[in-house]
């Protein structure tokens, strides 16, 4: 896998992923800021043919781990949405969007439905288990994971 850097400083990261050097072919990318009192807000993108295969994680973990060298990370944002951003998607749905209301659906609790999208399951192996919802409509759900206090 080869990246290309579009940004990257403390508060900044933005790549591109092809699938060797030769740039032929793009497999995803993703964006990450973080902002007051830590919190990182990022959007990770695996195209079609490259998912199931441990991208979006290996995304997810570079961006988190770039900003973790400069400053502790305090909340993980997730705004998933419907819109042109992903229009490659299906229904032009994001994963994160298109999971969670399934999951709603089916009887989930809005608080288990996004520990169990994408990003909360990556949110949860780095150790972010908490959960607050901070809006829903039909096209735009947002979050934030954090730590356990102790």
């Amino acid at each position: 896998m080869h990246f290309e850097f579009l940004a990257q400083s403390e508060s900044s990261l933005s790549f591109i992923a092809f699938e060797d050097t030769s740039l032929d072919v793009q497999i995803g990318a993703a964006e990450g800021y973080i902002g007051k009192d830590q919190q990182l807000t990022m959007v990770v993108k695996v195209y079609n043919g490259f998912h199931q295969k441990g991208i979006g994680y290996f995304f997810f973990t570079k961006v988190f781990e770039h900003f973790s060298n400069f400053q502790p990370v305090n909340t993980i944002n997730g705004s998933w949405s419907k819109d042109a951003e992903f229009s490659y998607c299906e229904d032009g749905e994001s994963t994160n969007l298109k999971v969670f209301k399934s999951l709603v659906k089916s009887g989930y609790s809005m608080e288990e439905a996004a520990l169990n999208t994408p990003t909360g399951k990556w949110a949860r192996k780095l150790g972010y288990n908490q959960v607050k919802i901070l809006s829903v409509s039909d096209e735009n759900v947002n979050v934030s994971f954090t730590r356990l206090s102790i």
